[in-house]
């Protein structure tokens, strides 16, 4: 089965209002730096949550593909390159980027007997080091 593109949505001057179907959007960002004494190394931790958002008139097909599109996302961030993550970064030449972690987290079907919606997280913590 071939899961449907995400939207691509602009933020508006109304708020946060989708009308498309399915969505995926940043929720949060933090970001933790620590330098060690003598300012050779630099530690950075990004936290990002990615939010999915279904709809569809067949909770159960939603709850099926719900799963679907986080394991496509969860398969992008695990296959990403060093320079892939660390790509729009100021990094010096030598740094190691990875993904250390991601969650996956559910929310309950959500409905009113005729149209469902289902919506997942993705928290996801990528690590940078770099060494002067």
């Amino acid at each position: 089965m071939t899961l449907a593109d995400f939207k691509y949505i602009s933020p508006s001057k109304e708020g946060r209002v989708w009308t498309e179907w399915p969505v995926l959007f940043l929720e949060s960002a933090s970001t933790a730096i620590v330098q060690d004494e003598d300012n050779i190394r630099l530690d950075q931790t990004h936290e990002m949550v990615f939010e999915i958002q279904i709809v569809g008139p067949d909770p159960d097909n939603l709850t099926r593909d719900i799963f679907r599109y986080v394991r496509a996302v969860d398969a992008i961030f695990r296959s990403m390159t060093s320079a892939e993550i660390a790509a729009g970064l100021s990094v010096t030449n030598n740094y190691g980027a990875r993904v250390q972690e991601i969650e996956h987290a559910y929310d309950v079907l959500r409905g009113d007997g005729t149209v469902y919606m289902k919506r997942a997280q993705l928290k996801v913590l990528v690590a940078i080091t770099e060494v002067d």
